[in-house]
């Protein structure tokens, strides 16, 4: 069995935009793998990130990033794909203070673009795609 591995960098990415392509892998005997990257969550979310939540209707208490994760590993479920979900922080929570700030353009984040390599690297060589 051939893998396809899709790399997503947020949760949904992968479904919105490639997951017709995605499911007919999968149905055609694929193992299709959907890495996505920015999925991990702080305790309290504060600031840009809280409003980014807040603005979406769902309360302070609600733990966003792990609500989207259910949501993500149930859409793959559905196109008979497998999720991988690594720890990185969306950009709300690295630090972005406002949208003008996150549409401005990509900071420089040298440990979380080496960070982020390495573990794309592992999933590569664990997986071993036909396809990426």
């Amino acid at each position: 069995m051939s893998t396809l591995l899709a790399v997503s960098p947020h949760l949904d990415d992968a479904i919105f935009s490639a997951g017709a392509e995605l499911a007919r892998r999968a149905s055609q005997g694929w193992r299709v793998v959907v890495a996505t990257c920015f999925t991990g969550n702080v305790e309290r979310p504060h600031g840009f990130a809280l409003a980014c939540q807040l603005d979406k209707g769902l309360g302070p208490e609600v733990d966003y990033m792990a609500l989207r994760r259910a949501e993500d590993a149930e859409a793959c479920a559905r196109i008979g794909a497998e999720f991988v979900h690594l720890p990185f922080l969306e950009a709300p929570h690295r630090g972005y203070d406002d949208a003008a700030a996150l549409f401005a353009g990509p900071r420089p984040e040298p440990r979380l673009e080496a960070e982020l390599a390495g573990a794309l690297d592992e999933l590569v060589a664990s997986l071993a795609p036909a396809e990426i």
